[in-house]
């Protein structure tokens, strides 16, 4: 029986790089890596963009960036790594430190022994209870391995496929969903919450990327769940729904992922309600001589100092580092936690977000404030300035950042979702935020950054200065008021921006904010204004010189007319 110093069961990113960081850190020890598939070390999150034609070849997505193929061959002569590929780990015996395997092709079994073990058997598929769902028709498909996407893609170039259903509008679901968008194919979208991304992002984010996403022609229907599908000749025809029948050539079942651990479950290591394998601060699990790592775990959040699951690549490889640093330095290095930050492009929209979204935050009973903006990465006059809708969330009681959203056609969201993650994980208060050296040139940013300027809009409503209001409790009033005898609606755009983008509201006052200070509003004075304009910036300027004047009950739509959904 063959003894290795590790054995690592997966090779995805998680496993791969816990094995080469071993072979890095001691080149001597003597690793295997077993995985049950054909593709390891396989670049997953490259998978829509593969199917949308973006990268041009599968094993684009296997390769390193200085163009060598990461199979068995690659890993054996460049690190010395055995790498056993369709091969099943069917048994961990931790007494023994042994692993029973099986040949998924000439079904031999084969039993190897360890020093230590570390579990990287990722995430599979969910796919939901659905009448007459059957992953046996041939124009069916989940698409998590690279398996799925082989399929998928060969399908799509040998059959005439004009439309698609996608069950699930989450991360995968929105990434796929644009990209067969993107290869002129009709898509409809099935997802049960109320808006897409609906487990990373809040109301307002996601109303407004549902309504960019149906203005660009895709059909999405929120708040449905699909109740049917119907086949014929081993092919899905339709999906039903509780409120409408679908028609398509080609399904995508994208209902998210849960942890692969059965193998960890027979071997008696101790797994989460969610079914993921349990880890300490070293990802050492219940068993000290084996570790996990990837998407089979949770990790803590540092925000709310619970577990999370967040099957996510960064982790995998950050984690997978980690673990082989303790296997060799016995622990000497702890994870402390992540705050789940992530980014996603959707057409030509950039989503991204960080710590907590407000309903995590009222799930913990934090007294919060949001704020919620528009305006530009660059400056306006630069031609490449891009529009960012931002939603951050403060802790009244320490005024610290909490969580950060935004979204933006072209924009670079990437930025400013990476500084609002820096500040929120390092804590880092608000008057040191304000004073950060951020760098400014009007190719690159503004020189008050799009963040920054939402700490001012804090700033100025912890002061009393700033009275926001969102389109949700407008719409409340309005529906409480109908006749609008003690509410009125200012718009402070110009009159060519009044007219080419039209007000969301109807009865409303248009008064250009140049005129405005000199305007009679006597006649307005004891009722609630509710200001807006196209960002968000004038009509705060606009409330300020109102208040000059004595008015009391005056409001700023948030983010303006670019934050309506």
């Amino acid at each position: 029986m063959d003894k290795f110093n590790v054995i690592v069961i997966g090779a995805g990113p998680a496993g791969l790089k816990t094995a080469m960081r071993l072979k890095r850190l001691d080149f001597n020890q003597k690793i295997l890596v077993i995985d049950k598939g054909t593709y390891p070390s396989f670049a997953a999150c490259g998978m829509p963009f593969y199917l949308e034609g973006l990268v041009k070849d599968f094993d684009d997505l296997r390769k390193t960036s200085f163009g060598s193929l990461r199979d068995e061959n690659y890993f054996k002569n460049y690190a010395n790594i055995d790498l056993l590929l369709d091969y099943l780990v069917t048994e961990i015996d931790p007494e023994s430190k042994t692993v029973v395997v099986l040949n998924n092709v000439s079904h031999d079994t084969f039993r190897f022994q360890y020093n230590k073990l570390v579990i990287a058997t990722g995430s599979k598929a969910i796919v939901p209870p659905i009448e007459g769902l059957s992953i046996e028709d041939e124009n069916l498909f989940t698409l998590k391995d690279p398996s799925d996407s082989i399929k998928v893609k060969s399908y799509l170039e040998k059959n005439k496929v004009n439309s698609a259903c996608i069950l699930g509008a989450g991360l995968i679901g929105c990434e796929v969903a644009s990209s067969l968008f993107n290869s002129n194919i009709d898509v409809s979208i099935f997802e049960i919450f109320d808006w897409p991304l609906a487990a990373l992002i809040d109301k307002e984010i996601g109303l407004y990327l549902k309504k960019q996403m149906f203005n660009n022609g895709m059909e999405i229907f929120t708040g449905e769940k699909v109740v049917k599908f119907v086949s014929k000749n081993k092919k899905t025809i339709k999906a039903i729904s509780e409120k409408r029948e679908v028609n398509a050539d080609i399904f995508l079942i994208c209902s998210g992922v849960r942890p692969d651990t059965e193998i960890a479950k027979k071997a008696g290591l101790e797994v989460s309600t969610k079914g993921a394998i349990i880890t300490n601060e070293f990802l050492q699990t219940s068993n000290p001589d084996i570790y996990a790592v990837g998407d089979c775990i949770e990790i803590k959040n540092l925000l709310t100092n619970k577990t999370f699951y967040a099957p996510m690549a960064t982790y995998a490889n950050r984690l997978g580092r980690l673990v082989a640093n303790n296997i060799m330095n016995n622990n000497t290095q702890t994870f402390d936690g992540s705050i789940g930050t992530a980014i996603v492009k959707v057409l030509d929209f950039n989503i991204a977000k960080t710590g907590l979204s407000e309903k995590e935050a009222k799930d913990l009973n934090i007294d919060f404030e949001t704020v919620y903006y528009s305006g530009f990465d660059k400056p306006h006059y630069m031609s490449e300035s891009n529009k960012i809708n931002i939603k951050l969330i403060f802790d009244k009681k320490t005024d610290n950042l909490i969580g950060a959203q935004c979204i933006g056609k072209k924009a670079n969201v990437d930025k400013t979702i990476d500084i609002a993650a820096t500040i929120i994980q390092n804590k880092i208060l608000n008057n040191k935020v304000l004073n950060l050296d951020l760098s400014y040139s009007p190719p690159f940013s503004n020189s008050v950054d799009i963040l920054i300027q939402g700490f001012q809009i804090y700033e100025n409503k912890k002061n009393n200065m700033y009275k926001g209001i969102s389109f949700e409790e407008v719409k409340e009033i309005l529906e409480n008021d109908k006749n609008m005898e003690n509410v009125v609606l200012l718009d402070v755009r110009s009159e060519d921006e009044f007219k080419k983008v039209p007000s969301p509201f109807k009865n409303v006052i248009n008064i250009p904010i140049d005129y405005l200070y000199n305007s009679d509003l006597e006649y307005i004075k004891n009722k609630k204004i509710i200001i807006y304009c196209g960002t968000g910036s004038r009509s705060y300027q606009a409330s300020v010189m109102l208040k000059s004047k004595g008015f009391r009950e005056v409001y700023n739509l948030e983010a303006g007319v670019s934050g309506f959904y």
